[in-house]
């Protein structure tokens, strides 16, 4: 059935800005497939956070900042740990600095407290201009060399959500429901919203390795990364390397083993090796050899201890078929 897209990357790609390559030397376009279009598309429409499940390297981080790029959106990300609390994506007061500054006797640690206010990453996705106004310092963030970033809407990266505490989903549950947070802090008191116009999309990943709370999946878009086919497989490895760089029996050889591997792994209950793995062993074949223009045959020494090096995770290597 066709759909109206709001996000569609084929259109989007012409006039999207190109990745900042001194930053960001080994990202490529993403390579879309209907699945993964239509769950943004969704979580656009509804203005919920989109889960984003899969393996380890399938891509799920890549996803949210190629999908910033094309919609020409700021950009935040924020890798959750357990020492990450969910106040923390809100704002924080520097009370160190504030404490070292009051025994110093500067009378601003007591009369301005704003000072010490240090803006969270969904403070400046909800609102940039009034989290400009305070000193402390802007976020890392990919402006895309936007005109005006202050009236872009935000795409806001929450990765790795199943390391954090079991309360740290359910306690986002407000703020991104309601697109809105109070500061209330010593003199502070004051309410931060996001503008309908400036609605963020939110990604948040997990490798499930804790279930999350029930009442945060209610509330999530939910879109689980499938491991690509062959076919799809070769696409993703043609947007980063072309053929004058990487031969196509290098490829398929480089294609054949991960699949190998990938299935040892499975029969084993180990981690298999995923889709940046696979990109690591080919970018590695790439950097490396010293004659580009001639295929690497399947079984060389090199290609599988390159392979040994960058797909293969565990304490032996099983041996390539005849």
């Amino acid at each position: 059935m066709d759909y109206r897209k709001n996000f569609d990357p084929e259109n989007l790609l012409s006039s999207a800005p190109p990745f900042e390559k001194e930053r960001h030397p080994f990202i490529a376009d993403y390579e879309y497939d209907e699945a993964i279009v239509l769950a943004v598309n969704v979580a656009l429409a509804t203005g919920r956070p989109l889960l984003v499940r899969g393996d380890a390297g399938s891509g799920k981080s890549t996803l949210a900042e190629d999908v910033a790029r094309l919609l020409g959106r700021r950009y935040y990300e924020q890798v959750i740990s357990s020492n990450v609390e969910a106040a923390d994506l809100l704002y924080r007061i520097d009370h160190v600095s504030r404490i070292a500054d009051a025994q110093a006797g500067k009378t601003d640690a007591r009369e301005k407290p704003e000072l010490y206010l240090d803006p969270g990453i969904l403070f400046w996705a909800f609102n940039p201009k009034i989290a400009a106004t305070y000193p402390q310092r802007d976020p890392d963030q990919r402006r895309w060399k936007l005109d005006d970033p202050a009236n872009q809407p935000a795409v806001v990266l929450l990765d790795e959500i199943d390391k954090a505490e079991p309360d740290f989903p359910n306690d986002l549950l407000v703020p991104l429901g309601s697109l809105s947070f109070k500061v209330r802090t010593s003199k502070l008191d004051f309410m931060v919203e996001a503008k309908p116009e400036l609605r963020p999309l939110v990604f948040v990943t997990t490798n499930e390795e804790r279930d999350l709370p029930q009442a945060f999946l209610r509330r999530c878009v939910v879109l689980r990364l499938t491991v690509p086919d062959r076919t799809r497989l070769e696409r993703i490895a043609r947007r980063h390397f072309d053929e004058k760089v990487l031969d196509k029996t290098t490829l398929d050889a480089l294609m054949d083993r991960y699949f190998e591997l990938r299935g040892s792994a499975e029969r084993s209950k180990l981690r298999p090796p995923g889709t940046a793995e696979l990109l690591d062993a080919a970018r590695a074949v790439v950097e490396l050899r010293t004659d580009p223009g001639v295929p690497i045959p399947k079984n060389s020494s090199f290609l599988n201890t390159l392979i040994h090096d960058t797909m293969w995770k565990h304490r032996s290597l099983p041996e390539p078929r005849p």
